[in-house]
């Protein structure tokens, strides 16, 4: 049985460094995205860790849930450095929930979470979400863009309307539309003194008419409608986030049969920073307060790369400190994870194992004592990952790594998971999954046992000629230097020697001699 009878690769899989939830407008990079998207469908439990972490599954589990049960606490915050997809799954969750069901957009993401779960009942209860639920309202914030979070709410309320047949051309029924067309009617004498009076603030009334939503415009206008008439004009009372977010659901998603109303906040913690060190405090408590009240019907995600709580403590002036916590609890502590990309779950995803051709190769007892051994040599040589970190024990490695990352050897998927690459390569998904990419031609075709019955594995050892120096710029300048001083030119298993010999330095690993 050749290696491609037992495992499939994925080859539209990619993680993408600069993606952004503003790429939702632009088609073709859009879809490229979507097609490069890898679902983790495993977080593992970490005992004794503050907070628990999910895998991009799990956050789509969750949303599906709060939409089907209508019921449940649906304010969700995901912490997780740079580079781990927060902003790729925001985009994706965007795709998925505002596109009609038949969409090139959805299927593209249907068939991607297809190719993760790998469980044709689980996948269709996702298809069948979709379906059943259609387009919803997704409201798309940029912590990056948004400064005034009235403003930016109100104006990402308006793009989603635009975005739907059934509610374009709606206008959001509160005091700024009064405002818009009383500044317009004004006569020549009337603007003048308008003008006159604008200009003490700092503005005019073109900018006046393109800034109603920002925090300040109401007391503005009124106050310039009382200089113009000699009385307050009579505009309506400002509209909290609250109420509009109650609006968006009740008004909007109710009647045109919309699925619901799903606001995605993308850097979170850089919109934090502005945001507590301004003076306008009390908006995101509105906000959420609104998502709260509306329970099956609505959901919030923000997606963080720092700790809210630390980002309060370093940007808050010290006299609101405390009011800045208070806001931060509308996000629930149960609610708050971090957003995992575990490299084995990603590798996984990658190298999809047909179980019935592993069944027919390593099913029985006797075929397994190649696997058995390498799982045990990584165990012992990896413990501090897999025992003290993730908890796994050694059916739960097998399953994940021996199997799960098959063809490469447990301990290429480790050290590829581990191993602090020098120049940063090794702990970005993208560098592993071009290692297999580059490795895939050779191999997808040889025989899945060697002649002498053992698993034909990806060593470790493969990774010199791919990492180079980023494996260890000490070790790969001796691993040279040892090629160049040889007086007559290796053979290929001298040169496999070098390269297993320079892994096991680089990475520290202090083998016995059966296990070199």
């Amino acid at each position: 049985m050749r290696i491609a009878d037992l495992v499939s690769m994925d080859a539209s899989g990619d993680l993408p460094s600069d993606v952004q939830l503003s790429h939702f407008g632009n088609r073709e990079l859009n879809e490229e995205l979507l097609r490069n998207y890898i679902f983790t469908v495993h977080a593992p439990t970490t005992y004794g860790a503050q907070q628990r972490s999910l895998a991009a599954w799990d956050v789509l589990e969750q949303l599906r849930t709060l939409f089907v049960a209508s019921r449940g606490e649906n304010r969700i915050l995901l912490t997780a450095n740079y580079g781990h997809g927060k902003s790729h799954l925001a985009l994706v969750l965007a795709n998925l929930f505002a596109r009609p069901a038949g969409s090139r957009e959805v299927k593209i993401i249907l068939d991607r979470l297809q190719q993760a779960l790998n469980d044709p009942p689980k996948f269709g209860g996702y298809r069948d979400f979709k379906r059943s639920k259609g387009e919803f309202l997704v409201v798309r914030l940029q912590g990056d863009a948004v400064t005034d979070l009235q403003d930016g709410f109100v104006r990402a309320l308006e793009q989603a309307l635009s975005e739907h047949p059934a509610t374009q051309g709606l206008e959001i029924p509160f005091w700024s539309r009064e405002a818009y067309q009383w500044l317009v009617s004004l006569n020549d004498d009337a603007r003048q003194r308008a003008s006159d009076f604008l200009a003490m603030h700092g503005t005019d009334v073109p900018t006046l008419q393109a800034d109603l939503t920002r925090q300040g415009a109401y007391q503005l206008v009124r106050e310039l409608s009382k200089h113009v008439t000699g009385f307050y004009y009579d505009f309506g009372r400002e509209a909290t986030l609250e109420e509009l977010v109650l609006w968006a659901v009740d008004q909007v998603c109710v009647p045109h049969k919309l699925g619901g109303l799903l606001v995605l906040f993308d850097e979170f913690s850089l919109f934090l920073q502005k945001y507590m060190a301004g003076r306008t405090p009390g908006k995101l408590q509105e906000l959420l307060n609104g998502i709260s009240k509306s329970q099956g019907k609505s959901a919030f995600i923000a997606f963080s790369q720092l700790d809210v709580e630390t980002v309060a403590e370093n940007y808050a002036p010290s006299q609101r400190r405390e009011d800045a916590r208070k806001e931060l609890d509308r996000l629930p502590k149960n609610k708050r994870a971090g957003l995992y990309s575990l490299m084995e779950s990603v590798l996984a995803s990658y190298l999809k194992q047909d179980m019935a051709n592993w069944d027919i190769c390593f099913g029985e007892p006797a075929k397994r004592g190649y696997l058995n051994q390498a799982r045990i040599v990584t165990q012992k040589h990896f413990h501090k990952r897999y025992g003290d970190e993730l908890k796994w024990d050694a059916g739960q490695l097998y399953e994940k790594v021996v199997t799960g990352c098959f063809p490469l050897h447990p301990m290429t998927t480790a050290i590829l998971s581990a191993h602090a690459f020098d120049l940063g390569a090794g702990g970005n998904p993208r560098t592993a999954l071009q290692f297999i990419r580059q490795t895939w031609p050779n191999l997808h075709q040889q025989p899945v046992r060697l002649p002498d019955s053992r698993p034909n594995f990806v060593y470790a050892a493969a990774l010199v000629d791919f990492f180079g120096e980023q494996i260890s710029q000490k070790w790969y300048t001796a691993y040279r230097s040892a090629i160049e001083a040889s007086p007559e030119a290796l053979s290929e298993d001298q040169r496999k020697v070098l390269q297993g010999l320079l892994v096991q330095q680089a990475v520290d690993l202090k083998a016995a001699r059966s296990e070199q």
